[in-house]
């Protein structure tokens, strides 16, 4: 699920409407809808604002099972470079049809490589 949708399906659950986060996060409708249509993705700022406005930690927005999410174990975050930066920030602007070409392109190219 898109963040925009579990955003939307957490407000939809509080029986919040969108000029609901509007008031309440300090964020414009437009940007509201824009965000729960998938158009944009909430930076971690906004995301706050959000859970705030939901009344939920943020980790909920992420989150549906029950309990708290387990960290990551120790030493497993990954860095990423620069052009990696560039191509997941152009990855997430895409729609899902062109995900998947990107990741079907992706794969070929891989098996090449190897």
């Amino acid at each position: 699920m898109s963040i925009g949708k579990r955003l939307k399906a957490l407000r939809s659950a509080r029986d919040l409407s969108q000029r609901d986060i509007e008031k309440r996060a300090g964020l414009s409708r437009n940007y509201v809808c824009s965000v729960e249509n998938g158009r944009f993705a909430p930076g971690l700022e906004m995301l706050q604002r959000w859970a705030k406005a939901l009344e939920v930690e943020v980790y909920q927005l992420f989150f549906d099972g029950g309990g708290r999410p387990q960290p990551a174990p120790s030493g497993t975050m990954v860095v990423l470079e620069k052009r990696e930066r560039q191509l997941l920030a152009l990855f997430r602007q895409a729609d899902e049809a062109d995900r998947q070409l990107l990741l079907y392109v992706a794969r070929k190219v891989a098996k090449k490589k190897a």
